[in-house]
């Protein structure tokens, strides 16, 4: 059957069997409002796979040959939208907050942040940049985890270069001290890009890290999940922060009602967890 160039129409029923598969791998939650969304969004999956309904879209994510689409599919329906320096008060507070546990403990230690749901990459680079400005790099070994459920966004993000649609947030100095600039693009150097490993990461799935972090990045993420996943993923936010870290939220995000006993608001969408999570390797 030839697939039109318009999206078919998605009936309830195709809206909740993918909803149900979307919500199994990823925690994502597709609620019947979305329905437009849904129906926008997949209409290039259909086509490219020369599908006429959702309904046979859904039958073969179930497939065994339609495991190979999921990561596709849940790409098409996350917004990798970002910008530089998105919400600078965050980085702001996070320099305060590192300078301060610098001052406190000397040199020779190790500075962990994790920028979860990094998207195409702009905010671990701008937190690379907002140290690199700092003196920390020279006491502290930085590292930035970086990671994201999205394949391509991720390999997007590590190539490092960013067409100039896409330089919003940074400064004309920005641009001269931590990229090589063209008149079509900016690629990340070397010295930004030492600082940050890449890691593809659902979040519901096992967490692999061993060491606990200074701060992690949770922006405009957890606005996709249901409030039983949100608890769950603050929680375990929780254990992976060492006492006095940071867990910085999106703008119109706010912390779960279940896990307002473990955090306490220091700032604007910004937490500091209640009770002391020592690291567990400091030099892993």
């Amino acid at each position: 059957m030839q697939f039109s160039h318009s999206a078919p129409e998605l009936t309830d029923s195709e809206l909740l069997a993918i909803s149900r598969i979307v919500y199994r791998e990823s925690g994502i939650n597709l609620p019947p409002g979305k329905s437009a969304m849904v129906r926008t969004r997949l209409a290039k999956r259909l086509r490219s796979l020369a599908f006429s309904s959702f309904s046979d879209y859904s039958a073969y994510l179930l497939s065994d040959d339609g495991h190979t689409e999921i990561p596709k599919l849940i790409s098409a329906l996350t917004t990798n939208v970002s910008h530089f320096f998105r919400e600078m008060h965050h980085f702001d507070a996070l320099v305060d907050l590192l300078k301060t546990r610098v001052k406190a403990n000397g040199n020779g230690t190790e500075i962990r942040i994790w920028s979860a749901g990094c998207a195409t990459g702009q905010e671990p680079i701008s937190i690379a940049i907002a140290l690199l400005k700092t003196s920390i790099p020279q006491k502290y070994r930085v590292k930035v985890l970086a990671t994201d459920i999205d394949a391509e966004a991720l390999s997007f993000a590590e190539a490092g270069r960013y067409p100039r649609h896409m330089w919003q947030g940074l400064s004309e100095r920005d641009l001269a001290d931590y990229f090589d600039c063209t008149d079509q693009d900016a690629s990340v150097r070397r010295e930004v890009s030492d600082l940050i490993h890449y890691k593809q990461l659902n979040l519901m799935d096992a967490w692999p890290m061993k060491s606990k972090f200074d701060a992690i990045f949770c922006r405009n993420v957890v606005i996709y999940f249901d409030a039983e996943t949100k608890a769950r993923i603050f929680r375990r936010f929780h254990s992976q922060m060492i006492s006095g870290g940071h867990l910085f939220l999106g703008h119109s995000e706010r912390m779960s009602e279940e896990n307002r006993d473990l955090y306490e608001k220091v700032g604007i969408t910004t937490y500091l967890p209640r009770t002391s999570q020592p690291r567990s390797h400091p030099c892993q």
